[in-house]
């Protein structure tokens, strides 16, 4: 997708001292403006502050211009703490090209983090009715503008954690089969109907290795849906690297 869009990140930088935050903002903003994927038009920081005895953060605010692969790479390698689109208010991308966009995120997460994230307890959470009527289907992608999709990955979790997982994260389940690896990992066949960005939070958290969008044919999506999906995906790369480097600091 050839669309160039134009964004405020919010990316902070964090130290044990200001000497270190400030030189940290300043080789964040160079690598930016060197990097080649997107166009910085313009920089910014909010200030230093001291928010623990030996930890100041500062964020740094830019106004970047990139297609939309461009910008979801950059989102999964610097994690904003938050997104703003500006432009343009709306625009369309086909199911093909939105399915290979999902599998270069998901790969992208791959890179980034290999430990399985979770929601925390999902006990108490109602499992939600499965399956969909081919009318009611239409109406969720047609009026309510959902999409929907297959979708495949792995996990250590079971069937029920599993669905109620896809639940918080905004899907509603049509169909989901599980298929137990040697390894002790389920393998998880799945179609589901979703907003736009829960399509992006899905892939984020799940990572997986196939992903096909079936309906509709051609895609629209707001500005807002896509400043949310963003956001979705940056946050789940947050908590990803998090738990990685507290499971590495306990080895």
């Amino acid at each position: 997708m050839e669309v160039p869009f134009r964004c405020l990140l919010y990316i902070e930088v964090q130290g044990r001292n200001e000497w270190e935050v400030e030189e940290r903002g300043l080789t964040t903003m160079d690598r930016l403006k060197t990097d080649g994927r997107i166009d910085v038009i313009d920089a910014g920081r909010a200030g230093i502050v001291k928010v623990g005895p030996y930890e100041f953060v500062d964020t740094l605010e830019l106004e970047v211009v990139g297609d939309l692969r461009s910008l979801l790479s950059i989102v999964l390698d610097y994690t904003p703490s938050a997104v703003e689109v500006i432009s343009p208010p709306n625009f369309s991308i086909d199911r093909e090209e939105l399915s290979n966009l999902m599998l270069d995120l998901a790969g992208g997460i791959r890179r980034i983090a290999s430990s399985e994230l979770e929601l925390g307890d999902l006990g108490e959470l109602p499992l939600p009715p499965l399956g969909y009527e081919e009318s009611e289907l239409a109406e969720l992608v047609y009026e309510g503008r959902h999409v929907f999709y297959e979708t495949s990955f792995e996990t250590f979790k079971g069937k029920e954690t599993t669905i109620k997982t896809l639940t918080v994260l905004g899907c509603g389940i049509d169909k989901i089969s599980f298929k137990e690896t040697k390894e002790g990992r389920n393998v998880v066949n799945t179609t589901l109907v979703s907003p736009f960005d829960s399509l992006l939070a899905v892939t984020a958290f799940y990572a997986p290795r196939r992903v096909k969008v079936l309906d509709p044919s051609v895609v629209d999506v707001t500005a807002l849906e896509l400043q949310n999906g963003l956001m979705d995906v940056a946050g789940i790369v947050r908590i990803s690297l998090l738990e990685e480097s507290s499971c590495g600091s306990k080895a």
